[in-house]
C-alpha cells in the first residue's frame, strides 16, 4: 500500500508546502500534473518515491495492529456464537432427559436407553436388511450398551443428568448425523 500511494503522496505533500505568490497561487507548480512531472525530471522516477521509508513506518505497525484486532474480534465472536450454539443445544439435551426419564427418578437406566435408540432405529426402517425383529432388537440393545459403557463415567449403572450430555454426544455418533435430532423431533 504504501508503494502504490508514496507517489501521490509525495506530489500532494510538494504541491502543499510550495510557497504561495501574492496571487495566492503556488510559485514552484501549477498544478498535480506539472508537480509529478518536474519530479520526474528533476528527480527521476525514484523521486516519487522519496520519504517512503518513514511512511511505512507510519503505516506498517497501524496495518498490522488494526488486522490483528479485527482477527482476534471476530474470533471471539465466533467463540460467542458456538458457546451460545453450545449452552442452547445443553438446554435442549435436559429438556429431552427430562422427556426420556420414563420412571421419572432423575437418571436413565440401561432399557431406558435401549427405548432411546428403538426411537431412533425403527425396526420398519431396517426390516429389509435385516433377518428378523431379534436380530434389530440385539443390534439396538449391542449399541445401547456401548453408549451407555462411555457414558456411565461413575460407573453407577444409571446416566443421571451430568451425564446426559456425553451419552448425546455417544448416541450422535453411533447414528447418522441428525438421528438424535430426529429422536427429538418424535419427543414433541
Amino acid at each position: 500500500a504504501v508503494s502504490a500511494m508514496n507517489p501521490a503522496d509525495v506530489v500532494r505533500t510538494r504541491l502543499y508546502a510550495q510557497p504561495i505568490g501574492p496571487d495566492g497561487k503556488g510559485t514552484l507548480y501549477s498544478g498535480f500534473v506539472d508537480c509529478g512531472t518536474q519530479i520526474l525530471k528533476n528527480d527521476g522516477v525514484v523521486g516519487f518515491w522519496r520519504g517512503a521509508v518513514p511512511h511505512f513506518l507510519r503505516f506498517g505497525p497501524h496495518t498490522v495492529i488494526s488486522f490483528t484486532a479485527i482477527g482476534v474480534i471476530r474470533r471471539a465472536i465466533k467463540d460467542q456464537k458456538q458457546a451460545g450454539l453450545r449452552r442452547e443445544w445443553e438446554r435442549e439435551q435436559y429438556a429431552a432427559f427430562d422427556r426420556l426419564d420414563e420412571n421419572g427418578d432423575g437418571s436413565l437406566d440401561l432399557d431406558e436407553v435401549v427405548q432411546v435408540l428403538k426411537r431412533l432405529y425403527p425396526y420398519a426402517g431396517v426390516q429389509e436388511t435385516l433377518h428378523s425383529e431379534a436380530e434389530w432388537e440385539a443390534g439396538v440393545r449391542k449399541d445401547a450398551a456401548e453408549a451407555f459403557a462411555k457414558a456411565d463415567i461413575d460407573r453407577s449403572g444409571r446416566i443421571e443428568k451430568n451425564e446426559w450430555l456425553e451419552l448425546s454426544r455417544k448416541l450422535r455418533s453411533l447414528g447418522k448425523e441428525r438421528t438424535i435430532d430426529l429422536l427429538f423431533e418424535t419427543l414433541d
